[in-house]
């Protein structure tokens, strides 16, 4: 007997699964093409403003930048100029990254913290600005990312790419929402 199918079996893999992504029926319940992800891409305009470059649907190859382009690639409705950060203890040290697995609370109990200026780096409405390129996976949702110019909800399994943008996250619903994040220090 191969020992192997008894540790594979669904007793093992469905929670596995829960933990990573939600729930089996959350992800059985995402309305995209097999192979492909909803990518939403941010960026500042040539005034500064953050705003949604792009939402899409796209395959395997998510974003890269390089040296000559750290914010990645450019539209031409967009700006290369790197902004200061607002938060810089949220920053990763030049040079570096951060992964983490965050676990936002419900804006019911951030949006007191924001406008006591109990969150350094936040203004009132929670906005904060990083010097980084953040590669967002959801795991759980809805979660609402509000920018100087729109916002978009952010459902388990997009991917979010926030590249030196003011942003503020909103979680409306009644329970923390889950998303791993990438920071790469620009």
């Amino acid at each position: 007997m191969n020992n192997r199918r008894g540790f594979l079996s669904g007793a093992v893999i469905a929670p596995a699964l829960m933990m990573i992504g939600g729930s089996l029926a959350q992800a059985a319940a995402l309305d995209r093409p097999l192979g492909k992800v909803r990518r939403i891409v941010a960026g500042n305009n040539a005034d500064g403003r953050s705003f949604i470059v792009s939402d899409e649907l796209v395959p395997g190859h998510l974003w890269q930048t390089d040296p000559p382009h750290p914010l990645g690639p450019i539209t031409g409705q967009e700006s290369a100029r790197l902004l200061p950060s607002t938060a810089p203890d949220l920053d990763p040290p030049i040079g570096g990254s951060s992964f983490q697995l965050i676990s936002l609370p419900t804006w019911r109990k951030m949006k007191p913290l924001f406008e006591k200026g109990a969150i350094r780096g936040h203004d009132k409405d929670g906005f904060h600005r990083t010097s980084t390129i953040d590669c967002i996976v959801m795991i759980s949702g809805p979660l609402e990312v509000v920018l100087d110019e729109g916002s978009t909800s952010l459902s388990a399994g997009d991917v979010f790419i926030q590249r030196n943008t003011l942003h503020s996250w909103r979680n409306q619903t009644d329970a923390p929402i889950d998303f791993v994040v990438t920071m790469v220090r620009i």
